[in-house]
């Protein structure tokens, strides 16, 4: 009876012996390549964009006493003998991770981002204690973040970002990390609220929580986190005020918070964090005046105060802000006129003050922002001409001046702007004078409905040639709707446009031929054509198409 027991017990602990060797990490040279193995056709291998030695008889890591080579697998690196580095990122992996990578357990850095993956971060990973930085962004992950990370406290980098549909909340137990340097989860779909433990993280550099569903509101404790150079929590559902003990991380660089609901104002305090250089709280409901006091941040290049409840005028100070390069204040209820000052800042490439209240002419000192691309001034109460200095703007690409009161003639527009500019928009002033001659390949839009422009239509060719620099042409646009302009409409002009609003003018003769058009809307109402619509007939992909009003034999083709 003795040795049938013995003989059970053997049974017993073989089978003890198996299960255990199928769970733990498996040591020596056959059993790593035997685990790459099994993530290889997990992760469907043969349609790797690239695995060169992969399912090879060779050990992937067979030099004993080298430190950190590259294997002859493709996306291995090695230490000595052991696996330390597996980086195949962008390389079509699909399928799951298997947690049998839990077994390399000499790992430190797994990068696998930008891969169609499926399915969840393998919590087994959590017993790589060695890992330093783990890469599983862009890779269409899906479930929670695993708690059981938290055990791998040697870890400095979490990537997770642009999983999309990661979700559920931000755990509290990643503060056990407190070597982390950065965390990111950015666009993804967590929510709950931001843990107050996140404190603990001490090192951390980078937190990317943008574009979730998170709520709350920021914790005060983030201030221990000395070495927090770039916070990124926008998009989001916070809530509050901003905190001001913000301002006591003094080597903050990058904070946005915009496109949230923070309320009340913006700290001044912040004024002391001298490393600061971006600043974006858009896209709230934020109040007050613009604190005059941010203008001794002489190293900030981005400035976002979009889109809030701001009022009172802007700083003269802002002359102070000599590294500005974006600089958004748009949709607010600010007033007075644009301050001298900012004409000093010749580097900016970005002045949005759409939408506020603003009076007053544009400055001639203009002339001094030589690189300025974006210039949206649109939906205000400026007045006066538009200055003939722009020509000097050389950069400018880009220029928004509709809704206000503008005057004069089109031809004070400077010519060097209409030979170099991508959109213009000046509807909706008082601006006179004949059509401007358009001659830029770049232009994709201008837009000059109700004003008082008159003359004709150019039919000079010049228009054939809008839009035509880039490849496919692009999706001109022309609207002209609700102007004084007369006579036919020349095939010629029509070129390569895709959307034309002519409505309310004083057209007449017949419709062109359209021939070799990519007409997608027509606005034709309320002039005087005369004769058929039959030319439109062969236009595909008309999709929009406005011609009451008229003298046509017939209303449709």
């Amino acid at each position: 009876s003795t040795g049938v027991r013995l003989c059970g017990m053997a049974v017993i602990s073989l089978t003890a012996a198996l299960l255990a060797m199928a769970v733990l990490p498996r040591a020596g040279g056959a059993s790593e390549a035997e685990i790459l193995g099994l993530f290889y056709d997990s992760t469907h291998g043969p349609g790797w964009g690239d695995s060169t030695g992969w399912r090879g008889d060779d050990h992937p890591c067979p030099t004993s006493g080298s430190t950190w080579y590259q294997s002859s697998w493709f996306g291995v690196w090695c230490n000595s003998t052991s696996t330390a580095n597996l980086s195949l990122s962008n390389n079509s992996l699909s399928g799951t991770l298997p947690p049998d990578l839990a077994s390399l357990t000499h790992l430190t850095i797994i990068d696998l981002h930008m891969n169609p993956l499926s399915g969840p971060v393998p919590s087994a990973l959590a017993g790589l204690t060695g890992l330093q930085t783990l890469r599983l962004d862009r890779a269409s992950l899906t479930g929670t973040i695993p708690s059981q990370l938290s055990s791998i406290t040697s870890l400095q980098k979490l990537r997770l970002n642009q999983n999309y549909f990661l979700s559920g909340t931000v755990p509290s137990e990643i503060s056990s990390l407190t070597g982390l340097q950065t965390l990111d989860a950015y666009i993804n779909s967590l929510s709950g609220t931001l843990p107050p433990e996140l404190s603990s993280l001490t090192r951390l550099q980078q937190m990317g929580l943008d574009t979730n569903f998170i709520s709350g509101t920021i914790p005060e404790e983030v201030i221990h986190m000395g070495q927090l150079q770039n916070l990124y929590v926008s998009s989001n559902s916070l809530s509050g005020t901003i905190p001001v003990k913000l301002s006591n991380l003094r080597g903050l660089a990058i904070v946005h918070l915009f496109s949230n609901h923070f309320s009340g104002t913006v700290p001044s305090e912040f004024s002391s964090v001298s490393t600061l250089e971006v600043l974006a709280l858009g896209g709230n409901h934020l109040s007050g005046l613009l604190p005059s006091a941010l203008t001794s941040l002489t190293r900030l290049y981005a400035l976002g105060f979009g889109a809030n409840s701001f009022s009172g005028s802007i700083p003269e100070r802002i002359s102070n802000l000599a590294s500005m390069r974006y600089l958004r204040t748009n949709s607010n209820s600010l007033s007075g006129t644009i301050p001298a000052g900012l004409f000093s800042l010749t580097g900016i490439q970005q002045l949005d003050m759409r939408g506020n209240q603003l009076s007053g002419s544009i400055s001639t000192q203009i002339s001094s922002l030589t690189q300025l691309i974006f210039l949206y001034l649109n939906s205000n109460r400026l007045s006066g001409t538009i200055p003939r200095e722009l020509a000097l703007a050389t950069a400018l690409q880009y220029m928004l001046l509709s809704t206000n009161s503008l005057s004069g003639t089109i031809s004070d527009i400077p010519s060097g702007v209409l030979k170099a500019a991508r959109f213009i928009e000046l509807s909706e002033n008082r601006l006179s004078g004949t059509l401007p001659l358009l001659t830029s390949p770049d232009l994709s839009g201008i837009i000059l409905h109700n004003n008082a422009v008159s003359g004709t239509l150019p039919d000079d060719g010049t228009f054939g040639n809008l839009g035509r620099r880039t490849t496919p042409p692009r999706n001109m646009s022309i609207s002209i709707s609700n102007n004084r302009v007369s006579g036919t409409i020349p095939p010629s002009f029509v070129g390569p446009i895709v959307n034309l609003l002519a409505n309310g003018m004083s057209l007449s003769g017949t419709l062109p031929t359209f021939e070799n058009t990519s007409l997608a809307t027509l606005a034709l109402a309320r002039n005087y054509l005369v004769g058929g619509v039959g030319a439109l007939g062969g236009q595909q992909r008309l999709r929009t198409l406005v011609i009451a009003s008229n003298r046509f034999s017939c209303e449709a083709p």
